[in-house]
């Protein structure tokens, strides 16, 4: 773990201003939260443009106190970088996400190549290396008008306990000339006083990540010309960690995917993914090819020029249409599966894992895994009713249990094919489940998968820290749940050769709910029972969250958001289910006022979208367009 920062008394100023910036974020981050919410609301046009600029410029003074405050821990002295198992993937296409979200009306691409020959899991410091990338790309955007902003990850060499790897953030910008480059890695320093002027900024980013760089070892190499753009390059020996990130697709390999899009780059960056998942995939240039039928998908990119053909043909072929949102897009009402720009692995195995014909058996119904038996360590109910019902639906045998202390003796029990643990339970948490588990030498290594419905980041590395093998968020989709069934339990010969293409396409319901989630829950036939429980369960949770938000009893308001985030998401109710997630984040951060706005929002969502919990049991489903 990283050492808590001390400063020396060499550095009064480091000290001074470790402080002030530390306060300046508590108020910064309720400015900030509030205008999210306000952004969300039906405004005047004039009203939301004033929302804008106030939640933009509370974004960049948040990054300019960040950018001090880590200039102050590197001045005093007592930086110390953690050595943790991290994704190194997850790190990547988080800083890519954030990039890609500050371009505004720019037509930039902004994506990460990342070489599928790379480990999935490596040893070192997941915070500081998402930094340096954050910092790196920030910088490429914010001096990028148009074309595109690549990170590239590339394994150059293999060793017996470490990776190396070449980084490089290119840009299609305004570079600069070749003697201004030792500026840029100067404190409070830009290439020019003009390009301060015209761009602003402080000049801090480029020279922490500068450091941190040389504190892993290694240094930033720049390629750059005036109008050229520029090439920021790092290599970094990284060590392997003793496991690997169990992401697969069973039954997937060999696929082939039809890609549609005029973007190069993001041809490189889907074909890298797909490669990783052992699929292949065809760049489409007019039409879609003379066999459309052989492709399990169509990624169509709506700035495609032939992009009304190529959703007719796969139509008329019965290829299911993905379409590829920008970042930010909301995406259509009642719109079938989507993949948001830029795309993460997770993400594209999700709608391959959905749309994959090997999920399901005859008449829609999953391949069968018989003989299993399989420990749910869960304490709501609806939570268990869910995953009780897609684990019988593939004939598993399931024993339910709702503290940490039942799970611990189940596991003493007797023998598990599998464990689904929930990490917020009463008492002995998940966690702390699974981290005894592992340390009982006389119990088998049993598959252990972490349920959460927490957002904060790193969640998944505290799962996998404590000894579990995945982690999947809540609520857990059944075709997720089933995706990791059969990714840590192989299936038998039998439950194979009883397997058969779906032909079920994806229904929709409103556009309040998830169509997809819709869909999963009525084949299961679970939708009734699924519906029901929330129904029943509704009047109460509304009734605490009000009482806790009168009384400000933060503690019994986290709890509130932590039960509606799983019964709403478990009928696919998303807006809802992402408001009580917030909520419970929030409850953990100083600024009560911007608690009580997410409250008062999840409380009107409630209230409005009830009463079309009912009618989804009959609703037709409509097919809508990409």
């Amino acid at each position: 773990m990283q050492a808590p920062l001390v400063p020396t008394a060499d550095a009064p100023g480091a000290a001074f201003l470790a402080t002030v910036t530390h306060e300046v974020r508590t108020p910064l981050n309720a400015v900030i939260g509030m205008t999210e919410l306000l952004r969300q609301m039906a405004l005047p046009p004039e009203a939301a443009g004033l929302v804008e600029t106030i939640h933009m410029s509370g974004e960049h003074l948040l990054a300019l106190v960040n950018d001090l405050l880590d200039s102050a821990r590197l001045e005093s002295g007592r930086l110390q970088l953690e050595h943790v198992d991290f994704l190194l993937r997850e790190v990547v296409e988080e800083a890519v996400e954030i990039a890609a979200a500050t371009t505004g009306a720019r037509r930039l691409s902004v994506a990460a190549v990342i070489d599928p020959r790379l480990p999935d899991v490596v040893r070192g410091d997941p915070r500081r290396l998402g930094q340096v990338l954050r910092n790196l790309l920030g910088n490429a955007v914010k001096f990028t008008p148009a074309g595109h902003v690549a990170l590239r990850l590339q394994r150059l060499a293999e060793e017996r306990a470490h990776v190396v790897c070449r980084l490089e953030v290119e840009d299609t910008g305004i570079g600069m000339p070749p003697e201004d480059v030792p500026r840029l890695f100067e404190p409070f320093m830009q290439a020019d006083e003009a390009t301060a002027r015209r761009f602003g900024g402080t000049g801090l980013g480029l020279s922490i990540a500068s450091r941190l760089v040389e504190a892993m070892g290694s240094r930033i190499e720049v390629d750059t010309a005036p109008g050229r753009g520029s090439r920021f390059r790092i290599d970094l020996r990284l060590e392997r960690a003793g496991r690997r990130d169990q992401l697969a697709l069973p039954g997937c390999q060999g696929l082939r995917v039809a890609l549609a899009t005029p973007d190069p780059l993001l041809v490189d960056a889907i074909g890298a993914q797909a490669a990783r998942l052992g699929v292949s995939t065809e760049c489409l240039s007019t039409a879609l090819g003379g066999a459309p039928e052989h492709y399990v998908v169509l990624l169509l990119d709506p700035r495609s020029p032939e992009a009304e053909t190529h959703r007719a043909a796969a139509t008329a072929a019965g290829v299911p249409v993905v379409c590829l949102l920008p970042p930010g897009a909301i995406s259509p009402a009642g719109s079938p599966l989507h993949l948001r720009l830029p795309v993460r692995l997770s993400a594209l195995a999700h709608v391959l894992a959905t749309l994959q014909p090997h999920v399901a058996h005859t008449h829609g119904a999953p391949a069968p895994l018989p003989g299993r038996h399989v420990l749910v360590v869960e304490d709501n109910d609806a939570n268990q009713m869910l995953v009780q019902c897609v684990l019988d639906s593939v004939g598993v045998t399931v024993d339910l249990v709702a503290t940490g202390e039942e799970a611990c003796e189940a596991l003493r029990r007797r023998h598990y094919d599998l464990v689904f643990m929930d990490c917020r339970l009463p008492g002995m948490d998940g966690l702390a489940v699974t981290r005894a588990a592992r340390a009982d030498r006389s119990l088998p290594r049993v598959p252990i998968i972490g349920l959460s419905a927490s957002i904060q980041a790193g969640t998944r590395q505290a799962c996998l820290a404590a000894g579990m093998n995945d982690f999947l968020a809540k609520p857990a989709r059944p075709s997720a749940l089933l995706d990791a069934l059969r990714r840590w339990l192989p299936t038998t010969p039998a439950s194979r050769d009883a397997a058969a293409p779906c032909t079920h396409g994806p229904a929709v319901g409103t556009a309040r709910f998830d169509p997809t989630v819709l869909t999963e829950l009525r084949r299961l036939g679970v939708l009734p029972a699924m519906i029901a429980a929330a129904t029943r369960d509704l009047p109460r949770g509304l009734a605490e969250l009000r009482e806790a938000s009168t009384t400000g009893d933060l503690a019994r308001l986290a709890l509130v958001g932590h039960r509606f985030t799983t019964m709403l998401g478990n009928v696919g109710w998303t807006r809802a289910a992402d408001l009580a997630s917030r909520l419970e984040v929030a409850c953990d951060r100083p600024g009560a006022p911007a608690v009580l706005t997410l409250a008062r929002a999840l409380e009107q969502e409630v209230l409005e979208g009830r009463h079309a919990l009912e009618p989804l049991l009959s609703a037709p489903a409509p097919e809508m367009p990409c």
